[in-house]
C-alpha cells in the first residue's frame, strides 16, 4: 500500500480491492468499512489494518487530486464551454461503464457489476452527501451516451453512435474521463471523486466567469430557471456548484 503519510502513522482512509472505502476509528486501532451498495440491515465492517490487508488487499490510500490532474480537468472544462457539465456527466458514465465490464460482460451478474461500478466512483468517502449525488451524474451521462434513443432499445448501437453531440464535447469528455480513470483505477492510490469534482468545477467557474458562472458551463436544459429543465438539472447543480464563492448568484434561483 502506497500512501502519503509517515511510516509510523496509519493511513486515515483507504480503499480495498472491492472498492469498499475504510476510515480509521480514532483511538480504537480499527477501521470502519462502508459499502453504500450493501443492505442497510447489514452492520458495517470493523477490522484492523492487518485483517483488512489479509482479506481485501491490495489497499490504496485516499490521496488528494494531483496538481497536473486538476489543471488538465479544468482545461477540459474550458474546452467544453457550455457543454462542460453534460460532458462531465458523460465522462462519469464512461468510467461507470468500464467498471461494470472490468471482470467480464456486465450482464453476466447484473447486480454485482452494478454495485462494483457504483463503489468505484464513491469509495473515497461513500457516506458523504456529495457521493450520494454521484448516481444522478452517471445516470444523466447514460442518457447522453446512449444516443439517439430508439424504440428497439439496442443499447450497443446507441452507445456506438453516442454521445449526443448537441450536449457533449467529445474531446473534453475523453480528457475528463482520463482524469477520473486515474483517480479511481490507479494501482497505488485513490482520489475521492464527488467532493473533488465539486471543488474543481466551482473553482473553474468562479475564476473564469465570476457571478453567473453556472450559465457559462451548463447548457440551457441544466439551468435552474429553464422553462423545461432536465430532471438532472437540480442534482447536477447541487453537486457541482455547491462550492461556488457566489451563493447569492441570481442564476441559482
Amino acid at each position: 500500500m502506497t500512501d502519503n503519510h509517515s511510516d509510523d502513522r496509519p493511513p486515515y482512509r483507504f480503499v480495498d480491492h472491492r472498492n469498499v472505502g475504510w476510515v480509521i476509528q480514532a483511538g480504537t486501532g480499527t477501521y470502519r468499512g462502508f459499502d453504500p451498495t450493501a443492505s442497510w440491515e447489514r452492520p458495517p465492517e470493523v477490522a484492523t489494518l492487518a485483517e483488512i490487508t489479509d482479506a481485501y488487499g491490495p489497499l490504496r490510500t485516499v490521496q488528494p487530486c494531483r496538481a497536473e490532474e486538476a489543471d488538465e480537468f479544468q482545461a477540459a472544462l474550458a474546452l467544453a464551454g457550455r457543454k462542460a457539465v453534460a460532458s462531465l456527466a458523460s465522462a462519469a458514465e464512461v468510467i461507470h461503464f468500464e467498471a461494470r465490464n472490468r471482470f467480464g460482460p456486465w450482464d453476466a451478474d447484473v447486480s454485482a457489476t452494478a454495485d462494483y461500478a457504483t463503489r468505484t466512483l464513491v469509495a473515497g468517502r461513500p457516506g458523504s452527501w456529495e457521493s450520494a449525488l454521484m448516481s444522478e451524474l452517471w445516470l444523466f451521462g447514460s442518457e447522453l451516451n446512449l444516443w439517439p434513443r430508439t424504440d428497439s432499445g439496442d443499447v450497443a448501437s446507441m452507445r456506438a453512435t453516442g454521445p449526443n453531440p448537441k450536449r457533449v464535447h467529445v474531446e473534453a469528455r475523453d480528457r475528463m474521463a482520463a482524469v477520473l480513470r486515474a483517480w479511481t483505477a490507479s494501482e497505488d492510490r485513490y482520489t475521492e471523486v464527488a467532493e473533488t469534482l465539486a471543488s474543481l468545477v466551482a473553482d473553474y467557474a468562479d475564476e473564469h466567469h465570476g457571478p453567473g458562472g453556472w450559465r457559462a458551463i451548463a447548457d440551457q436544459w441544466l439551468q435552474p430557471d429553464a422553462r423545461l429543465p432536465s430532471a438532472y438539472a437540480e442534482p447536477c447543480h447541487r453537486l457541482l456548484y455547491s462550492r461556488t464563492r457566489f451563493p447569492d448568484d441570481p442564476a441559482l434561483g
